[in-house]
């Protein structure tokens, strides 16, 4: 469970504060949570309760410490990758991680939940405390909106 989860909470704790460091503390502290309180018994999964918890103690440690250190973007890379390839990807991860933290916040959570969350619409809903429609909306903005910016 906390190696499964673990890893993609670190993920999008890392996007959303900037900070490795903040990161491994927010996953932790939500580990915690989930031991101390564990979730409701109500609809949705508990990969879904992690991400909502993860992703709101993020935000708050995000406005918290407003001058984060600057994202290492090589630790968002597959480290099996040849040296080339690797470039590469890392070249490609560091654009798109650019464009999507240019993003207006709205656009940018729903972003990051739906595709490194790697969460359903109806999660992100909850997360979010929106309605499903509203998610669609702005990931598909926020798509679009990426990949204007990558044609430029």
């Amino acid at each position: 469970l906390v190696q499964e989860n673990g890893s993609r909470l670190t993920k999008l704790a890392v996007l959303v504060t900037g900070s490795p460091d903040l990161a491994q503390d927010v996953v932790q502290e939500t580990f915690v949570e989930l031991f101390r309180h564990p979730p409701p018994n109500r609809k949705g999964t508990l990969s879904g309760w992690l991400s909502k918890v993860a992703y709101h103690r993020a935000l708050k440690e995000k406005h918290k410490v407003m001058d984060y250190a600057p994202i290492e973007i090589n630790e968002l890379t597959d480290k099996e990758l040849s040296p080339p390839d690797s470039l590469l990807k890392y070249e490609d991860d560091k654009r798109l991680f650019q464009i999507i933290q240019s993003l207006d916040e709205i656009h940018r959570a729903t972003i990051l939940l739906r595709f490194y969350g790697e969460h359903s619409l109806a999660e992100i809903a909850d997360i979010l405390e929106i309605p499903t429609g509203t998610v669609k909306s702005r990931l598909f903005n926020a798509v679009k909106q990426c990949r204007k910016k990558m044609k430029d």
